[in-house]
């Protein structure tokens, strides 16, 4: 089961598997949840990123973060894979971002049972951190330009230093995510190469997680349920889309999200 609430291990303890299961689920947690999800779709369906940004974060109120990546599995992949699918045709970016990807899948796959061990409030002063950071640098190539040659090292070093950070905090989008703005793709290539970055990084977290005995599949069933909320949505951020400012609506979610990211490390202290 993915929580409980005051009954047994409390949200911050640890047992073997990352304290995951117990079978109390609470009103107020699964409202938030559902909420959460639905807004965290919205984010991504009106500015085309956002899930896991969004859900992770506002959840790690109530949960552990292990249950929280458990929950949003479903949804992750789903949402990046229909991004890969509307974007095939620049499926040809693989050629240059494969060290990247092929890096943190591993660093992910090797270490990701930190998330699990690692005490709940030193988390969220890391993931509250990250968050921050995230906000500030949001967007940022912070090269000139990046040629063909020079990402298949730098992509390399990024997707270690990504599957690093996201071993114990589940956000490995930096500095992956900036590498990628400095190669200065087409708008399609670039999503689909962050759509290949997302769901492989988030496919080889759940899997190292259950490789280091962590109990995610008791959740599958969770995860499923909330891939509804998720494409509710998407598909109503889609349809706001064309009727609000795209710079606008970037800077109300960016406030939102160092706002939460605040409010974590204060919780974690």
């Amino acid at each position: 089961m993915l929580w409980s609430k005051n009954i047994g291990c409390g949200l911050d303890e640890q047992i073997p598997g990352g304290c995951l299961p117990i079978a109390v689920l609470d009103l107020e947690i699964i409202l938030v949840a559902l909420a959460a999800l639905f807004v965290g779709g919205f984010v991504k369906g009106a500015i085309g990123f956002g899930l896991p940004l969004v859900v992770t974060p506002i959840l790690l109120f109530y949960l552990p973060l292990a249950s929280v990546i458990t929950l949003i599995i479903f949804p992750v992949l789903i949402s990046n894979f229909q991004q890969c699918w509307l974007t095939r045709t620049s499926a040809s970016i693989l050629r240059v971002i494969w060290p990247m990807v092929s890096t943190n899948v591993l660093v992910l796959l090797l270490a990701s049972h930190f998330i699990a061990t690692i005490d709940g409030n030193v988390i969220r002063i890391i993931v509250g951190c990250l968050i921050v950071v995230h906000v500030i640098l949001i967007e940022k190539p912070y090269f000139p330009r990046v040629s063909t040659t020079d990402s298949l090292v730098l992509s390399g070093l990024s997707g270690v230093i990504s599957g690093a950070i996201g071993s114990i905090s589940s956000f490995f989008s930096f500095p992956s995510v900036q590498i990628l703005h400095s190669m200065r793709l087409q708008s399609e290539a670039f999503v689909f190469a962050l759509g290949i970055f997302m769901a492989s990084g988030f496919i080889a977290l759940w899997t190292g997680m259950l490789i280091h005995g962590v109990a995610v599949l008791d959740n599958l069933g969770y995860s499923i349920l909330a891939v509804a909320p998720v494409i509710l949505g998407v598909w109503s951020g889609n349809q706001a889309r064309k009727g609000i400012s795209q710079k606008k609506f970037r800077l109300v979610v960016s406030g939102m999200l160092f706002l939460v990211g605040i409010s974590l490390v204060i919780r974690g202290l």
